[in-house]
């Protein structure tokens, strides 16, 4: 745990449980199989952590208290003047919008104002606006047109390129080069805050002049979307319950973690609809799909379009003045606002050069693979049409094709198949790997059994019957039983050394690709195996090269920008030829019914196949000369965040079978969580860890041990579906983790006897509301910043998925929100570039790495710590406490070691010691006790003690403090439920039921009675039955 000089800079008081409290501990540890009946851990502790004999050094100064009041603090300043913005702009309404006619077709940007005629402005010299832009999608991805509205007035901007086209249309010039392919929207820089307001307001940020700049604009986001999936998840009642649903009960790492884009449910048509029960009229945006210059600058299609986005203005600020409200009920922690606004500021940096050959030789290699199949396809045909019948009809698959020769005029003496593949037109074969012909000329197996065709099933498999190893599981269809209707029937029927399996009715290979990597489909020819292989590496680009190759990237050659993008000037000539670009990642700031932030390409990219066309777009991004991206991985988040709800009723670390293993367990030796799931499974610790993941998503406790579930994971895990000694061994090991049901009836329950009881029971208690003190809501609200659930997520029972996950985001809020303050405070030279689920990434001048290095150190500790704090338990154990390492890198996704530097507290501290020594006229020969605020300090530089006072100076309002800042404290007659769920069988509970008589039945039923209320009755009947 923290040596005392540490834990005195953020904690007040060591957890002291009671004696009980502790003996019910280690006998629960002690059922696990960890301690032995002596009370001794049985797997010896690891002895490989560092950071515990870490050099003593004084943290910067909290602003509090507490670290929770700390962190209210540094949250509500930054984040009270946008607020203040925000609530103004809610509660006052639009002008009328400018009557159709009025709107100026003028380069740039022109207001007006009611009274006054329209006048040109450099940029909307605005601090709020609701703002919308408008791009014609088969030009290129820049904006044609955009309108903003404030309080006063309305604004409307017109690309040059709109005029630049009409005056050489007028001129009779139809093929022309236009001076600047796509222009960025000037919206000026103000020294105040400002707030912009949008729906998906990613997508008109991308399209502002002033985010293309290494100093953030100062310009606030808020997106009513993101806003409206805070508080309401999904539009519509049954869909949305039925994603959630979904989502509760996904199975694989992508759907764990809800990766889905619920945009398509929550457009501006929608929600609109939703929240102010009023139509708005979409058909006008057909011209920015389909259409062309010539009919946006035709001047009644120009009226119409700008009144069009006008009217989208419009309808946003409604939506806007529903939502935003709402959400500051939803999530009231000043911190998730700010770590919300923060999330909506990534910028990612490339060259052209990167780029541009990242584009051309995807495409390249797609051409190149994607035609491999069909040129394999036509020597298959020649070759098989070649063959003899009578040989032809002994093979699988040769034999379901029609042999019949004709001797008509189109290819007369070939066999029928042949025949039917024949284009005249084209004097070709035209054939398809997804056709029946082409399947069988492939030879395509399932599972190793070659694949036949029934018009009665489809594509079925064919087993021998005297195949013993063949055992059918849960995921095999039913056998194919073939009727006389049939045309196949004598066929089958006659075939009395096989039976047949249904696959699918039909056969398109795309459906597929999953079974073709796995191997599940495979082709008896190698070569044949490989080309469907590539068709799935092929795939991916197919999907994915469309959006890349219209991605916004704007260089620093591009004439509207004039100052290189605020990035240094390098001294060799020969490093600034190349043209640095930056893209601004579309990031939905809130896009899960979990809260989390979701983006197609760079937010939440999964691990890909190596072998994808196109899957290496990561590594194109890179830190432009001079910069450095320093990278901090997050360890074991979900799995730490449960086992804390776990040790949280015991007011300790380490309390529970499962904290013990995540606290205690070494990879390095095999004592870790996944090291030992695998142990016991005999999987891969990569599968194990996957399997862990619906340990705390409630692999048993959603599923009750459910077959089908456990047999899909397996799936994806590539482990086949008939190895039913690991899909027995996966359903007991997760019934033995979570323990047995207790008082079941219905969805009220708790668990007992299991590794993890103490978490899932934790996780109903959460939903039930009982570690938000006295917040005045009764919905559920994560335990850290008393976030709500959408209401698409309460129609759920247990949604264990959103107390794991939506904690978890809180985490990230945190950790941004603790960056920008140190960021602020000691003028470091740096900003957010990308921030995923468990890794963030910032980018900063090369000389800055280990300032920006020890902010992350230090946020990282303050927000494990509030955590801790927030969940009753005021320590930290040193192994948690920071980063492992921070990495040093060049590119976002850099898989040379050589090409990384990873350094630990302890190097970031001797540097930043070393490097002060250098500035300073006294020399430090030690690093004992040092100052960190000193090493956060560049030389020559001074602390913003302004903003620094600010924060300290906030006073915390009364209810804020009891609703929000209040650290969760179990009842104090829990110690009887705490021992409850140690035990393993009904008959234990039922003795100490006895044990306690009726003092202990009263306390049981108190606890009962508060948590589950409508089942008090049936459990008070129970009681009484029990002793």
């Amino acid at each position: 745990m923290l040596p005392t000089w540490l834990h005195g800079q953020v904690f007040k008081h060591r957890p002291s449980p009671s004696l009980k409290t502790l003996r019910i501990a280690i006998e629960h540890l002690e059922r696990q199989g960890i301690f032995d009946s002596y009370g001794v851990p049985l797997t010896p502790q690891p002895i490989t952590q560092k950071l515990s004999v870490i050099n003593e050094f004084k943290l910067p100064s909290l602003n509090g208290d507490t670290i929770a009041e700390h962190f209210w603090r540094i949250g509500e300043n930054q984040m009270r003047p946008v607020r203040e913005l925000a609530q103004r702009f809610a509660s006052v309404s639009l002008p009328d919008i400018p009557a159709p006619g009025s709107w100026v077709f003028k380069s740039g940007w022109t207001r007006y104002e009611k009274g006054n005629l329209p006048k040109s402005v450099d940029f909307p010299n605005e601090e709020i606006l609701c703002f919308d832009v408008e791009t014609l999608v088969p030009d290129c991805p820049f904006s044609v047109l955009a309108t903003a509205a404030s309080p006063t007035a309305w604004y409307s901007w017109v690309s040059p390129r709109l005029i630049e086209h009409k005056k050489y249309r007028e001129q009779g010039i139809e093929n022309y080069e236009p001076a600047v392919k796509g222009y960025l929207i000037p919206i000026g820089t103000l020294n105040r805050e400002r707030i912009i307001v949008g729906h998906n307001t990613s997508y008109d940020r991308a399209r502002i002049k002033e985010e293309y700049h290494l100093k953030p604009s100062g310009t606030s986001f808020l997106d009513t979307m993101a806003l409206h999936i805070a508080i309401n998840g999904v539009c519509d009642g049954v869909p949305g319950w039925a994603r959630a649903k979904w989502e509760a009960n996904c199975t694989d790492m992508k759907n764990i973690y809800g990766v889905y884009d619920v945009s398509l449910v929550s457009g501006l048509s929608r929600v609109y609809q939703y929240h102010c029960n009023k139509q708005l009229d979409k058909s006008t945006r057909n011209i920015f799909v389909d259409g062309t210059m010539e009919e946006i600058v035709e001047s009644e299609m120009f009226q119409n379009l700008m009144t069009y986005c006008a009217k989208d203005v419009e309808a946003t600020h409604q939506v806007y003045q529903k939502v935003f409200p709402r959400f500051l009920e939803v999530c009231p922690h000043p911190v998730s606002f700010a770590g919300m606004l923060h999330m909506g500021n990534m910028f990612l940096s490339t060259t052209r050069e990167d780029w541009v050959r990242y584009i051309k030789s995807a495409d390249k290699m797609y051409t190149e693979k994607s035609s491999l199949l069909d040129n394999m396809l036509q020597v298959l045909a020649e070759e098989a049409c070649k063959l003899d019948p009578a040989i032809a009809k002994k093979d699988h698959w040769l034999k379901q094709l029609d042999w019949n020769i004709s001797n008509g005029r189109k290819k007369a003496g070939c066999p029928s198949w042949y025949r039917e593949l024949w284009d005249s037109k084209t004097e070709k074969l035209k054939i398809s790997p997804n056709c029946k012909i082409g399947i069988m000329l492939m030879k395509l197996t399932w599972k190793g059994f070659p694949i036949y065709y029934s018009k009665q099933y489809g594509y079925v498999y064919r087993v021998p019957i005297q195949d013993d190893e063949f055992i059918p599981t849960a995921n095999t269809t039913p056998l194919c039983v073939f009727s006389k209707e049939d045309n196949d029937y004598d066929f089958f029927t006659g075939d009395i050394g096989g039976c047949y399996y249904q696959i699918s009715k039909t056969f398109f290979l795309k459906y597929f690709y999953g079974e073709i990597e796995n191997g599940t489909i495979r082709s008896t020819y190698e070569d044949v195996t490989t080309q469907l292989l590539n068709q799935v590496f092929c795939a991916y680009w197919k999907n994915k090269g469309p959006r890349m190759k219209t991605m916004m990237v704007a260089y620093n050659d591009h004439p509207q920008i004039t100052d290189n993008m605020g990035l240094q000037k390098q001294q060799d000539e020969q490093e600034q030829t190349d043209e640095t670009g930056i893209i601004i990642p579309q990031v939905l700031t809130i896009g899960t019914l979990m809260r989390r932030a979701i983006d197609r390409d760079w937010i939440l990219a999964e691990e890909l196949n190596e072998n994808y066309v196109g899957a290496d777009y990561r590594k194109k991004i890179k830190a432009p000369k001079g910069y450095k991206i320093v990278r901090g991985k997050i360890e074991a988040l979900e799995i730490w965040i449960a086992s804390l709800i776990g040790d949280s009723q015991f007011g300790i670390y380490g309390a529970t079978a499962m904290s013990w293993h995540v606290l205690h367990g070494d990879p390095l030796i095999g004592t870790d969580m996944h090291s030992r799931t695998a142990r016991e499974l005999k999987v891969s610790r990569n599968q194990a860890r996957l399997i862990d993941y619906g340990r705390i998503f409630g692999g048993n406790r959603t599923f009750g041990g459910n077959f089908m579930f456990v047999n899909n994971m397996l799936e994806k895990l590539k482990i086949k579906d008939d190895d039913l000694d690991t899909i027995n061994k996966t359903i007991n090991f997760y019934k033995k983790t979570e323990g047995n049901i207790f008082f079941k009836n219905q969805s009220q329950y708790f668990w007992h006897g299991g590794s993890e009881s103490y978490t899932v029971n934790g996780f109903d208690d959460i939903d039930n509301n009982s570690y938000t003190n006295d917040i005045k809501s009764e919905d559920s609200r994560t335990p850290i910043l008393k976030s709500g659930k959408p209401w698409g997520l309460r129609l759920v029972d247990k949604p264990v998925n959103w107390v794991v996950q939506s904690a978890a985001v809180d985490f990230q809020h945190l950790l941004l929100v603790s960056m920008q303050h140190l960021i602020k405070k000691y003028q470091i030279n740096a900003r957010l570039m990308l921030m995923e689920y468990d890794n963030m990434h910032f980018l900063c001048d090369q000389e800055e790495c280990y300032r920006v290095a020890l902010a992350m150190q230090i946020s990282h500790f303050w927000t494990r710590s509030l955590f801790s704090y927030m969940m009753g338990i005021e320590d930290l154990p040193m192994s948690l406490a920071f980063f492992p390492s921070i990495e040093i890198r060049n590119q976002l996704d850099e898989k040379r070691n050589s090409e990384i530097s990873r350094i630990t507290m302890m190097d970031t501290l001797a540097s930043l010691n070393e490097k002060d020594n250098n500035n300073s006229k006294e020399t430090t020969t030690s690093l004992s006790l040092i100052a960190l605020e000193k090493l956060l300090i560049k030389p020559l530089a001074k602390i913003d003690k302004e903003n620094d006072d600010l924060s300290s100076s906030i006073t915390i309002p009364q209810e804020e403090v009891e609703s929000l800042l209040k650290p969760y404290c179990p009842p104090e007659d829990y110690d009887l439920f705490l021992e409850l769920q140690s035990l393993t069988t009904e008959e234990e509970i039922k003795t100490l039921f006895k044990m306690r008589r009726m003092d202990g039945l009263a306390k049981m039923s108190d606890y009962i009675k508060r948590t589950y209320p409508s089942f008090f009755g049936k459990v008070e009947r129970y009681f009484k039955f029990a002793v």
